[in-house]
């Protein structure tokens, strides 16, 4: 499988200066993965995109693919619903899945 990687080569001109900034734009991968709980919605959502719920068996799993914005702010959350047979709420969480610190840490 190949790897591309792209750059953004930005150029800045003042009166006596010439400034290059270059950023990488590597596409980010994340899988949500359902490892044990029987109804499973889950929900991820960042300020410009919604993924909507996504209704998860025992194994299941999804992913969704993106890149870091130039400001380096794009940011993921999410929530999960464990879900009764009769599709009640029996338990609700929400977390970080995506952020600055997150890629940092994650390399």
């Amino acid at each position: 499988m190949s790897h591309t990687t792209y750059f953004l080569f930005l150029c800045v001109l003042t009166l006596s200066h010439v400034y290059i900034v270059t950023s990488s734009f590597q596409p980010y991968i994340v899988p949500i993965i359902n490892a044990n709980i029987e109804h499973l919605v889950a929900h991820v959502y960042s300020k410009d995109n919604d993924l909507g719920n996504k209704t998860m068996t025992v194994k299941d799993a999804f992913h969704w693919n993106f890149r870091m914005n130039l400001r380096e702010t794009t940011s993921f959350a999410g929530e999960c619903f464990w879900m009764d047979d009769d599709n009640t709420v029996l338990k609700k969480a929400n977390f970080e899945v995506f952020n600055k610190d997150v890629a940092t840490d994650c390399g």
